[in-house]
């Protein structure tokens, strides 16, 4: 294995985190096109990710955890959409089932918390929506809900509670 080769394909691999973290797939993919255009080894790239592990820049682990805390401060979305995204991102089942499960279940009550996420996320939205007649307000919100990945058991819950309280007026 080429030295020189195996300290260019690391490099490589923390300018790309550098941007921002990525999954240990999304790592892989863009060191294993490095190593192609530099004509390197297998042995280079595997390697190159092995001390990429060593120095911490790769973990799923914390991408998970990092990726959906970011995704619930910027945009809030719901379990289903969550678990998809990682796992696009090319994250492990068992680590996805262990960041949502910290995530979307209260330490408190032992229940999920996803119905106070979906709150959030129609937060800003349900002022200019509470001028609109009832029905287009439940259109509005199950429109926005589902394209954040909520479940319906939980939009119908949101629809129920901020309607009833138009009606109450």
């Amino acid at each position: 294995m080429d030295d020189e080769q195996l300290q260019k394909l690391i490099g490589a691999g923390i300018a790309y985190v550098s941007i921002h973290l990525r999954s240990e797939a999304e790592i892989r993919s863009y060191v294993e096109k490095k190593a192609h255009r530099l004509k390197a080894s297998k042995d280079a790239v595997l390697g190159a990710l092995t001390r990429l592990r060593e120095l911490k820049y790769v973990d799923d682990e914390v991408y998970a955890r990092m990726f959906v805390e970011s995704r619930m401060r910027s945009r809030p979305k719901g379990e289903r959409l969550i678990r998809q995204e990682l796992k696009t991102k090319g994250v492990q089942s068992s680590i996805i089932d262990a960041v949502c499960s910290k995530l979307f279940i209260s330490s408190e009550t032992g229940k999920s918390n996803e119905i106070e996420i979906a709150k959030r996320a129609i937060e800003k939205k349900w002022r200019v929506w509470q001028k609109f007649p009832v029905l287009k307000q439940k259109t509005k919100i199950y429109q926005h809900l589902a394209s954040r990945g909520f479940s319906s058991s939980i939009i119908y819950k949101i629809i129920d509670e901020l309607t009833e309280k138009s009606y109450n007026r």
